[in-house]
């Protein structure tokens, strides 16, 4: 099981509480504004709630600091585009590269999942957005995002996690600060100091549990809705790992009437036999078979660890490039970058 997206964990709390409350479109939400500032753009919000991008400091405090964009940020992000992929728990960045580098990924699962849907065809525009809370991998996914954005292959990832509310979740640190330790916070209205430890102590020694970090959370309704809505798009691939939140995410994706902006969804569903998840994963599932001739989009059941263990050095940026990242592989070398050979 890879390590995935964890900051998603945290928004079932959020989630939980949204519940007892009156719900609100992601456009009333006054945190949007914040998040759609960072994305390079006005939030679809009416004008009191774009206001509070500046302020109050409630809101603020609510928001925290929105994810960050490296690679292509323009806004919208898949403006121009005829082909998306969305990486809903990107990792190292991997599943891009198989999209746009598929005579290296031949065995993949996801290069003819990628042809059948268009992506090669004469004319196509390819994009891919991944998303990605693990800070460990944020180093190898800017870098893989420059170098990709300067071949012109359209490549955006949002370093944070992904959930169902805009907001700011704690997560275990550490080199593998992706790997939930424990139940993750969802933090409306605190702070980083809010964080502390991950998981329960054991003994009466030295506390050595994992740090919780402070991660911002985009929520998938207003992404999916935001960016994904160009007239321009023919076929949106998403591939959804999130270690068990898928089931949160796709009530929110429904509460929303956002699930017809992607045309494909490829989901790893994690305990699909519990109780509380069989009744929602049929209904999701007969929603989106391709029997059901009112489907707007197509959901399958899709697993492709294939090359999680990146055989190949990142793209060169040219003949005097004899940077680690071009010479070393995560295969071969782990992740050099943070000093860890572990694959």
């Amino acid at each position: 099981m890879r390590l995935l997206t964890a900051c998603i964990v945290a928004t079932a709390l959020s989630a939980a509480t949204a519940k007892k409350k009156k719900r609100r479109r992601p456009t009333d939400d006054p945190r949007a504004a914040a998040f759609a500032a960072a994305a390079g753009g006005a939030a679809r919000a009416p004008p009191a709630a774009a206001a509070s991008a500046a302020g109050p400091p409630e809101a603020a405090a609510a928001t925290g600091p929105p994810p960050e964009l490296v690679g292509h940020v323009a806004t919208p992000l898949l403006e121009g585009c005829t082909h998306a992929f969305l990486d809903l728990g990107a990792n190292a960045g991997v599943q891009t590269r198989k999209l746009h580098e598929p005579k290296l990924y031949s065995r993949s699962h996801f290069v003819p999942l990628f042809q059948k849907a268009g992506f090669y065809k004469d004319g196509s525009v390819r994009c891919a957005v991944g998303v990605e809370p693990a800070k460990e991998y944020w180093p190898r996914l800017r870098e893989l995002a420059a170098r990709y954005n300067a071949r012109k292959m359209r490549t955006t990832f949002v370093l944070g996690g992904i959930g169902a509310a805009n907001g700011t979740a704690c997560f275990a640190g550490g080199n593998r600060t992706g790997q939930l330790h424990g139940t993750a916070r969802f933090l409306p209205r605190h702070g980083v100091a809010s964080c502390g430890r991950a998981g329960r102590r054991s003994g009466a020694g030295p506390d050595e549990r994992p740090l919780m970090v402070a991660t911002p959370v985009w929520d998938v309704a207003d992404l999916l809705r935001r960016h994904f809505s160009q007239k321009s798009l023919r076929a949106v691939v998403a591939k959804v790992d999130v270690e068990g939140m898928e089931y949160k995410l796709f009530d929110r994706i429904l509460e929303a009437g956002v699930d017809c902006a992607v045309t494909q969804y490829a989901v790893e569903w994690h305990r699909p036999n519990q109780l509380n998840h069989r009744p929602q994963k049929r209904a999701w599932e007969k929603r989106h078979d391709q029997t059901n001739r009112s489907a707007c989009a197509l959901s399958r059941s899709f697993d492709d660890e294939s090359y999680s263990c990146d055989p190949w050095p990142l793209p060169s940026n040219g003949a005097g490039d004899d940077s680690d990242w071009a010479v070393k592989s995560v295969k071969e070398h782990g992740r050099f970058w943070l000093g860890d050979g572990g694959c």
